[in-house]
């Protein structure tokens, strides 16, 4: 088995990244990178993960024209982008899950650019939607992921090409439906061989995968988890996002063994509650563990049947 690199946690130094940010020429990307494995400064974060989702270009002469090109692109799609039924499902689910934001007609009609631009250019994905996964669920997973990234960019064209990126490195397009499938059932039977007692007493609440896991799979935590928390969490993830699905199903593991001793208590109603709005965790404590399990997972020979992301179907 391939040995993993464990997590030590540090905190976070503003002044790496300053350095590297500030650099006249080229940017680093892989000082940038191991600077932000620990975290990222709410102040940077907008520049880091432009540059961790390859947004934009280390070489900074570049930049500039790089920008001016994908802005003409985006507003070119703009001009050809769905506004038919998907898309009014999408903004429904915008103004459940982030009422206050919807009312703003600024952030709706920018966020609103978005969506109907990303269904445009992916219609490989949206095509799979009604075979197997509810259209519901990939809405509220497509517009919690996206807003959370339109928070941080804060500009449709850098959220639209940040949101791209992301997605890419989660799925293939051709494969999406497997994908998420393989992915819960992944979680659920690492969940019975590495914490039985909290899987057997789901299984006395019944409380099944597809009303919990589904969506932590789908959304990346992104709906589930308090903003700070998913910030710290996704610092992590983009800087090596080849391991981001294997890892993000550790995390998830990671955060039931954190909470499994109030989860143990509660009945399903309550179970589904907290599950469904994580309260505030200890993610450096989280992120530890999630690797110690990575490890765990590894050392037992617990193979993943997930291939969610392209992996090779095991946990490296």
């Amino acid at each position: 088995a391939t040995v993993s690199v464990l997590y030590w946690p540090m905190d976070a130094n503003e002044d790496d990244f300053t350095k590297e940010l500030e650099a006249e020429m080229l940017v680093d990307l892989d000082r940038l990178r191991e600077a932000s494995r620990y975290g990222i400064p709410n102040s940077r974060r907008n520049l880091v993960w432009k540059y961790l989702l390859m947004v934009s270009t280390v070489d900074k002469s570049e930049n500039l024209t790089r920008t001016r090109n994908r802005e003409e692109e985006y507003h070119v799609l703009l001009g050809f982008g769905d506004s038919g039924r998907l898309y009014k499902e999408l903004m429904n689910s915008f103004r459940t899950l982030f009422h206050n934001a919807a009312y703003d007609v600024a952030i709706r009609d920018d966020f609103g650019g978005v969506l109907r631009v990303y269904l445009c250019t992916r219609q490989s994905v949206v095509s799979q939607m009604p075979d197997s996964i509810t259209e519901s669920t990939w809405c509220t997973a497509l517009v919690s992921i996206a807003y959370r990234f339109y928070l941080v960019m804060t500009d449709p064209v850098d959220t639209y090409h940040s949101l791209i990126n992301f997605m890419g490195a989660l799925y293939k397009e051709q494969a999406f439906l497997p994908q998420i499938r393989e992915s819960v059932a992944t979680l659920s039977m690492l969940l019975r061989h590495t914490q039985p007692a909290l899987y057997h007493a789901f299984e006395a609440e019944e409380v099944y995968p597809n009303e919990w896991a589904l969506e932590w799979i789908t959304t990346v935590l992104s709906k589930q988890l308090p903003a700070d928390n998913l910030m710290r969490l996704w610092d992590l993830y983009l800087v090596d996002m080849t391991q981001m699905p294997n890892l993000h199903i550790c995390v998830c593991l990671a955060l039931l063994q954190v909470h499994s001793e109030r989860l143990m208590e509660l009945e399903r109603t309550g179970i589904l509650e907290l599950l469904n709005h994580l309260p505030e965790s200890p993610m450096e404590k989280v992120i530890a563990l999630a690797f110690s399990i990575r490890e765990d997972i590894l050392s037992r020979n617990l193979f993943c049947l997930s291939k969610w992301g392209g992996g090779s179907g095991r946990f490296e």
